[in-house]
Parts: structure tokens; C-alpha cells; sequence
């Protein structure tokens, strides 16, 4: 079993987004992740109504940064 690093990001989407699709968004680029720590297991929580944007928070490696960006424009998170 490898060792991987993780840290808490926070990431803000637009008021007006699928909060559960961009859980399930999340969850998912955590297991293509080959770094992620599956002990404890990834989480994400809503964390926040913020001024501009819904707050959460999720566990991550360096990798899942772009990937996240990545699929929220694939999925067009927000119409």
C-alpha cells in the first residue's frame, strides 16, 4: 500500500448548483485517484452558504485539483 498525503479543500460551486450531483462528482474523481486514502474513507461536507458560492469540503491529493475542475465542466455542474 502506497502513502499518500491529503488535506482538507475547500471548494466553492455557484448558488443554484446540484449540491448532491457535485457530491457524487467528488466521490467518484476520489477512486480514479491511484493516492487517495481510502482509510479513513473519502468525505465530502457541506460546509457553508458563503456570500458567493455553496462551500465544501473534501479530502483530496494533489491529483483530484484539475480533475475536479475538469468534471464539473464535463457535467456542467451549473446551467
Amino acid at each position: 500500500m502506497g502513502i499518500g498525503s491529503h488535506w482538507t479543500l475547500e471548494i466553492g460551486v455557484a448558488y443554484g448548483s446540484d449540491i448532491n450531483k457535485v457530491k457524487d462528482i467528488l466521490l467518484e474523481i476520489t477512486k480514479e485517484a491511484p493516492d487517495v486514502l481510502n482509510d479513513p474513507p473519502p468525505a465530502v461536507f457541506f460546509m457553508e452558504f458563503a456570500d458567493f458560492s455553496l462551500k465544501k469540503k473534501l479530502v483530496v491529493t494533489d491529483y483530484l485539483n484539475c480533475r475536479i475542475n475538469e468534471r464539473f465542466e464535463e457535467e456542467k455542474t451549473v446551467e
